[in-house]
């Protein structure tokens, strides 16, 4: 009889363990399961381009940035506009920015460019949802990743290359614009890519659902520059894959 008791008490004792132990071990992929979350990184930072630091660390956070003000006001030119205006916040930025926007001192162009993005960005972000499917788990910062892009993140310096790029059908992805020399790794989530056409450091943004499908989208962004010359820029794009093993594509603009 005490053996009977002894074996169930062990028994008992044993599943109390394995229970226990498997909510010690429940991982960020069991997580996912249920739902992949809205998240930012790094690579996010309009929170540093404001007058004051806010702390971010909701959707209805990155929202309130929208009507921040940033560190310095910019005078800017609009197709829309016959005097210059003036510029402070993202809503600001955002109400006009369907037409093409210039800043009236040229010296302060690749500050305000950087806004601009950054401003995109949280607009994207604060608008996504959780994704319930995701199919990014290949996802890499490294030499394969320009092998697995869409063209559309290759570096081009005016519109008609642009359009070019995108009218040939026999571009498929972005190493197929710029032929990459070499790749500087910093981290997992930011990449230096050199190639023929100049210098792209890519850098993830934010994961979410962007386009309310339910699969798991993501923001990055592409700080570009040419060797020897005075072409600079900043991108954000959006990329997805639509089913496992499935290839990377660019979502609408």
């Amino acid at each position: 009889m005490v053996i009977k008791y002894l074996l169930s008490f062990m028994l008992l004792f044993a599943l109390l363990s394995c229970g226990a132990d498997r909510s010690a071990r429940f991982s960020e992929d069991d997580v996912q399961k249920v739902g992949y979350e809205v998240v930012w990184y790094s690579g996010f930072t309009l929170p540093d381009l404001l007058e004051q630091a806010v702390k971010v660390t909701s959707l209805s956070d990155i929202s309130s940035l929208l009507e921040q003000p940033w560190y310095a006001s910019f005078n800017v030119l609009s197709e829309n506009s016959i005097s210059p205006l003036t510029l402070s916040t993202c809503e600001e930025y955002l109400a006009i920015s369907s037409a093409p926007i210039s800043t009236v001192n040229e010296h302060e162009a690749s500050a305000f460019m950087e806004i601009k993005a950054m401003c995109r960005a949280a607009q994207t972000i604060s608008n996504a949802k959780p994704a319930t499917r995701s199919f990014l788990s290949e996802f890499r910062f490294d030499e394969d990743l320009p092998d697995q892009l869409p063209k559309s993140l290759a570096l081009f310096t005016s519109v008609a290359e642009g359009l070019a790029q995108t009218k040939n059908d026999s571009l498929k992805y972005w190493s197929d614009v710029n032929k990459i020399h070499a790749v500087e790794l910093a981290g997992a989530n930011k990449a230096l890519y050199q190639h023929d056409a100049g210098t792209q450091q890519i850098e993830l943004v934010a994961k979410g659902d962007f386009n309310s499908d339910g699969i798991e989208d993501l923001l990055i962004s592409s700080r570009e520059s040419v060797e020897g010359g005075t072409y600079n820029a900043i991108r954000i794009v959006g990329i997805s894959k639509l089913s496992e093993g499935g290839k990377f594509v660019e979502l609408p603009r």
